[in-house]
């Protein structure tokens, strides 16, 4: 029986990379779906300050044409303050003209300031667009990254799966229950059918067995009497003593 055990052990250590094989293979998309969102992030954000820069513009445009407006009120102004007829046309036309020129630096005032905003903002949009290269190569190297490893790792299953059935194949040939007995450990366990047995409990579960379990396992017989209580899988000792 205890050359059983020592093939079961491989046969486990054979799954046990299968699983850690699904587990990356798994990750790949996740990884992958995960920097999408990081460029996705980015973009939107790119977008913000972009539509910010577009306002900004509008507005500076906008106030840009007030001032020529008022500019040219004023010039109108000045000539007609050569011909008014009296002191209250006069007075009337001089404060028209204060009160646009007052309007054309507030407009020149807040047109400084929106420059200065817009400028603000366009460096900002450089680094979005800067960190946005940036998440793209990354995305371009997972990208690649999870092509090159599902090769790897396809050919590596396929290499171990070859190896688990001709493991399968020596077990069934000195005892085929077993095998049952193991893939019942192998649901339980999901993946891992084997657990080592040190200090009386279970090292993937932690459940502590009874003394005459312990001999039993010691003594490598009676596979079916070797099942952790906890999760089910086949404990063995890696030093007997």
């Amino acid at each position: 029986m205890s050359v059983v055990f020592d093939k079961l052990k491989e046969l486990a250590e054979i799954d046990a990379k299968l699983v850690s094989l699904k587990r990356r293979v798994d990750a790949g998309p996740k990884e992958l779906e995960m920097q999408q969102q990081n460029c996705d992030a980015v973009k939107a954000s790119r977008s913000e300050v972009q539509e910010a820069c577009m306002r900004c513009a509008a507005q500076i445009d906008a106030l840009g044409l007030d001032v020529k407006s008022l500019e040219g009120e004023t010039r109108d102004l000045d000539q007609k303050i050569g011909i008014v007829k009296n002191s209250k046309e006069y007075k009337i036309v001089t404060e028209r003209i204060k009160d646009v020129k007052k309007s054309i630096s507030d407009n020149e005032q807040k047109e400084l300031e929106l420059m200065e905003e817009l400028d603000g903002l366009k460096t900002i949009l450089t680094e979005k667009n800067e960190q946005l290269v940036v998440e793209e190569e990354k995305l371009e190297e997972v990208q690649s990254s999870n092509k090159s490893d599902a090769k790897l790792i396809k050919t590596e299953q396929i290499e171990l799966i070859k190896r688990r059935k001709a493991k399968i194949a020596e077990i069934e040939a000195k005892d085929v229950d077993v095998m049952k007995i193991y893939n019942h450990s192998l649901s339980r366990g999901k993946g891992y059918a084997l657990s080592e047995l040190k200090n009386s409990a279970c090292q993937m579960c932690f459940r502590k067995v009874s003394a005459s379990v312990v001999n039993v396992v010691i003594a490598h017989i009676n596979i079916d009497k070797c099942l952790c209580p906890g999760c089910g899988r086949i404990l063995f000792v890696v030093n007997e003593e």
